[in-house]
């Protein structure tokens, strides 16, 4: 694909800086930007304005809108620099800016809408129009699938599951019965959706088992990163919300209902029955109790242990999680614990000799 740097403008809404009429090919990373030309068709992304003091050896620059002109690169040439700016386009989003292009430059290949002859599909199984189907898939009874869904190879959905249209499961996932996934919705390889919840009762022989008898429910836009788990519901439904974005690795228990456009970071563990408030985000490892409830748009730090209800708008850290500024302070004190134990003990030795000093004069 060719396209000029005045339509690439106008496709990301930013303000051109430059020759309208300079012809795009690719786009290119920081560290790939090479080759000592600058005719080579690459436009770069630059979100922080300090990389632009380096030799960038492209055709044109995505720079963030408050970005003066007069700091705009000159063009390099060979080892040196030669007159004239680099051509640039100053946007409100680098990295969202970089999304669109990805998408113009490499658009991802289209099934072509088809059922492999090794999949099995129960009779009464309902699939939409253009659905894609690969070898080895397992769709079985009262399951409803949707228009351009597409099931990539292994992948085994349970008795009256329902997926949205548009919605891509990748290789061997496994989604048990009665889960209802939306519309736009991708969940990536190794994914387990709709697992028995950890539901046991103690008694005198060990662990007595308590059936989970609910579902889960996965509302439109979701991304579920590989190898995730996201447990059935002991009764009702474990609820995923609209936009929500899970990580690789991440458990989610029986129950927990998380809202909508939350961002969870690899290896998060959320606790059964607790609730994540819409627009929250959890960084990697951050553990949330069970019965917990995370207020709407707060951000829980990595490795954090939420054991307790956090209000809306918070920011908490450690563990056991507490605010932010406080927990920092905490580990500041902790990390000067050395030094005043040195000076508590060197204040003992004096304080020591003093007294036998004092004793031998009286």
């Amino acid at each position: 694909m060719t396209i000029t740097l005045s339509e690439i403008a106008k496709l990301l809404e930013g303000e051109l800086l430059g020759s309208p009429e300079i012809r795009i090919t690719g786009v290119s990373g920081l560290d790939k930007s090479q080759g000592n030309t600058t005719d080579n068709g690459q436009i770069v992304v630059i979100a922080n304005p300090k990389h632009l003091i380096m030799p960038i050896y492209a055709s044109a620059i995505i720079i963030p809108e408050n970005v003066q002109e007069s700091l705009l690169p000159l063009l390099p040439v060979g080892e040196g620099w030669g007159e004239g700016t680099m051509p640039a386009i100053r946007v409100k989003n680098t990295r969202l800016a970089l999304s669109l292009l990805l998408n113009l430059f490499y658009p991802q290949e289209k099934s072509t809408p088809t059922i492999h002859p090794t999949s099995i599909i129960a009779a009464d199984a309902q699939l939409g129009r253009d659905v894609t189907i690969y070898p080895h898939v397992v769709v079985d009874k009262g399951a409803i699938i949707g228009d351009g869904a597409i099931l990539y190879p292994f992948v085994f959905v349970g008795k009256a599951v329902q997926i949205g249209a548009e919605t891509i499961i990748h290789s061997h996932v496994t989604i048990y019965e009665n889960t209802i996934i939306g519309r736009g919705v991708i969940i990536h390889s190794g994914c387990v959706i709709g697992a028995d919840g950890f539901g046991y009762v103690k008694v005198d022989e060990g662990h007595h088992k308590i059936p989970q008898v609910g579902n889960v429910i996965i509302e439109d836009e979701v991304e579920i990163g590989a190898n995730t788990a996201i447990d059935r519901a002991t009764l009702g439904s474990t609820i995923i919300g609209a936009g929500t974005k899970i990580d690789n690795l991440v458990q989610i228990g029986h129950n927990v209902r998380i809202g909508k456009n939350c961002i969870l970071v690899a290896q998060v563990a959320i606790g059964g029955s607790a609730t994540i408030e819409d627009g929250v985000i959890i960084a990697g490892k951050g553990a949330v109790s069970d019965h917990v409830v995370v207020g709407h748009h707060s951000v829980i730090g990595a490795k954090a242990g939420v054991m307790k209800d956090i209000p809306p708008k918070s920011m908490v850290s450690g563990f056991p999680a507490r605010p932010y500024r406080d927990e920092l302070r905490q580990k500041a004190y902790m990390e000067r614990l050395p030094e005043l134990f040195r000076k508590d003990v060197t204040t003992h030795h004096k304080d020591t000799k003093t007294q036998k000093v004092d004793k031998l004069i009286s």
